[in-house]
């Protein structure tokens, strides 16, 4: 869960991250473990510009975002469909190993055989 002082931040950099790129911010939810954002962005500006800003000004005030993060024009997913994304992410996390290694290669931990 997000701490009030977390959510003000967020919230503010964000603002702040779309106003400086001619965007606004229609709305931001904060859920456990994720915040949706919905927002009006040109098409001819940087949308990673945006967020990555966003997160780097955030962390530098405590390191409690990571910075994956789903965008889409096409449609405004749900809570459900969100929770399914960020569930697939993290099962494909914690199995790393590429499914294209021949079998019989030994794998130690460190090496660089991650997706």
């Amino acid at each position: 869960e997000f701490s009030g002082r977390e959510k003000k931040l967020i919230h503010d950099e964000l603002e702040f991250s779309l106003t400086n790129h001619e965007s606004i911010l229609e709305k931001i939810d904060f859920h456990e473990g994720y915040v949706a954002a919905l927002t009006m962005i040109p098409i001819r500006q940087s949308i990673k510009e945006i967020f990555d800003n966003t997160i780097k000004e955030c962390n530098e005030m405590g390191d409690f975002l990571v910075e994956d993060m789903i965008l889409t024009n096409v449609k405004v997913f749900n809570e459900k469909e969100i929770f399914e994304i960020i569930t697939a992410k993290r099962e494909d996390d914690e199995n790393p190993f590429d499914e294209n290694i021949e079998p019989g290669l030994n794998q130690l931990p460190g090496n660089s055989m991650i997706k």
